[in-house]
């Protein structure tokens, strides 16, 4: 648990997992890869919170910031790249601006809203919630990640992130001459 004397070693666990977990993504990958890792990384990133509620030991808490941090960049890398590719490019900026203004916009309210039940239940039992919830929140996404795969995929056949699906797009859609015959 925190202490006065550790209660400054906090913040850079979970920055060690944050830059971490842009650099281990599935760069140029399979779009489900980034799909996925979405949803990994919620379950991730809930899980950490739901085990950090349970530790009491720092020795244990600081690894599981680590975990937390990695967690949670995984799945705003993730999300971020899948809106990104997805919008059309005139689009784009304007969806991004909103995303932000979603994204940022919210957490001082998340914040009010944790520490209002944290002075209520107890920080351990807040944690455990909020953990749960990004479990919910991972397993509703998953279930609904077929459907976004059906929008999703022919944008990236499109866009030529499928490289062996957009091979076979490019050559059904260019046909060739049969060579001539002597």
């Amino acid at each position: 648990m925190a202490t006065p004397e550790s209660s400054g070693s906090w913040w850079p666990p979970p920055a060690w997992g944050r830059s971490r977990a842009p650099s281990t993504s599935p760069r140029g990958a399979r779009c489900s890869a980034w799909e996925t890792g979405s949803s990994w990384g919620v379950c991730l990133f809930g899980g950490g919170l739901i085990l950090l509620s349970l530790s009491r030991w720092l020795w244990l808490s600081v690894p599981l910031l680590v975990l937390t941090g990695f967690g949670m960049m995984t799945q705003m890398a993730s999300s971020n790249t899948i809106i990104q590719t997805i919008v059309d490019e005139d689009k784009r900026g304007r969806v991004m601006s909103l995303y932000g203004m979603a994204f940022m916009g919210t957490a001082p309210f998340g914040s009010l809203l944790a520490g209002g039940l944290a002075s209520r239940i107890g920080v351990p039992r807040t944690l455990m919630a909020g953990g749960a919830l990004c479990l919910v929140g991972a397993l509703m996404f998953a279930r609904k990640l077929p459907a976004l795969r059906v929008v999703a995929r022919p944008i990236y056949v499109r866009l030529g992130i499928l490289s062996e699906q957009a091979e076979a797009l490019q050559a059904a859609t260019n046909p060739t001459t049969p060579p001539e015959s002597e």
